[in-house]
Order: structure tokens, then C-alpha cells, then sequence
């Protein structure tokens, strides 16, 4: 299975994103988990960048948790497009191993986004995480987890909201926080 999926790889490696994805879909919704295992193994150690990233964006986009462990030494790649959409999965497949490198991530200009987009897909459950530590986070990270606080819905983020307050109750924190309230009691636009 494992030479198969090898020259499965190598014949389909220069062909299209689309048709490398389509090709990985079609593994993983027929159940061949050897070779999509496989392929996921060849792309993500690869030593172009696009191989990388598209290994990153199939794990995410087909929830294909089984694989995940492949997206951690993608967190911290070299190149930002793949760094970032390894967080940007590991955060859709909720994996408590990408907290920190998210928390990281916010503080770099260059991944800055894909950490907020990494932390939006985790969702309420990041609030909530065992490995959040809000103590240890510095003022970018504070500053963006309020931001990602405020685009959930008011009861996920109220808890994270309150112990931030408590840890950094600094003006900056408390103005942030202030505005996330009130943009949560505005009425929506019809």
C-alpha cells in the first residue's frame, strides 16, 4: 500500500492543487487510509513549499484528524503560507498542540492573521482549553484573543474575557474589552 501510494504521489505531484486535493478527498472518502496517510506523509516533507501547504490545506478542509499529527512541524515552517495554513487547520481540527503556536503566531507581522484565523476556526473550544495559560500571554496576544473573543458569540468568550481582565487590567485590556462588549449589544443589521 505504502509503494503504491508513493507512485501515486510522485505521478500526481506535479498536476494541479485542485487535482492533488481532488485526488486526497477521494482517498480519504473511500476509506484508503494507508495511501492517504501516505501521500499526506510524502506532501508534508516535502521539500517545496506549495507540496507542504497543499498537505496542510487537505487536512483541515477534509477534517481528516487521523493526520493531524503531520500539521505540527508545519506550524513553525519556514514559509509563512504554510505556517499559516497549518494553523489555520490545526485550529479547524481543534488540536490543543497548536494553542501556543497560534498564541506565537500573533506575535510575528508575517503570521499576525493566520494566528487570528487559526484561533476563529478553533472556536469557543479554545476559550475553554486546558492549555490556554491567560497569565502567560503577553499585550499582542491578549489584544488579539479579545478580537477573536469578540467574533463568538457573547457566552463563549464572557469567561475568557472576565479572567483576561483579572490577569492585565490595563487600560489597553480594558478598553479592547469594553468595545467587544458593546459591539455585542448592538442590534444587528437587517
Amino acid at each position: 500500500d505504502t509503494r503504491f501510494a508513493e507512485q501515486v504521489y510522485k505521478t500526481w505531484q506535479n498536476k494541479a492543487l485542485s487535482i492533488q486535493l481532488a485526488l486526497i478527498e477521494g482517498m480519504h472518502s473511500r476509506h484508503e487510509t494507508k495511501v492517504c496517510s501516505a501521500i499526506l506523509r510524502e506532501m508534508a516533507l516535502h521539500t517545496a513549499p506549495e507540496h507542504r501547504n497543499t498537505a496542510a490545506l487537505a487536512i483541515g478542509r477534509f477534517g481528516i484528524v487521523a493526520e493531524a499529527h503531520r500539521l505540527e512541524p508545519l506550524l513553525t515552517d519556514s514559509n509563512p503560507q504554510v505556517a499559516g495554513t497549518a494553523l489555520h487547520a490545526a485550529g479547524m481540527l481543534q488540536q490543543q498542540y497548536a494553542i501556543a503556536p497560534l498564541l506565537n503566531a500573533v506575535n510575528h507581522k508575517h503570521t499576525h492573521e493566520a494566528g487570528i484565523k487559526g484561533m476563529l476556526a478553533f472556536g469557543p473550544a479554545l476559550f475553554t482549553s486546558s492549555h490556554l495559560h491567560a497569565e502567560k500571554l503577553n499585550a499582542r496576544q491578549v489584544l488579539a484573543l479579545i478580537r477573536v473573543a469578540g467574533m463568538q458569540p457573547l457566552q463563549a468568550g464572557l469567561p475568557l474575557l472576565t479572567r483576561i481582565l483579572q490577569l492585565h487590567p490595563t487600560l489597553p485590556v480594558l478598553h479592547a474589552v469594553t468595545q467587544v462588549l458593546w459591539k455585542q449589544q448592538q442590534p444587528s443589521a437587517v
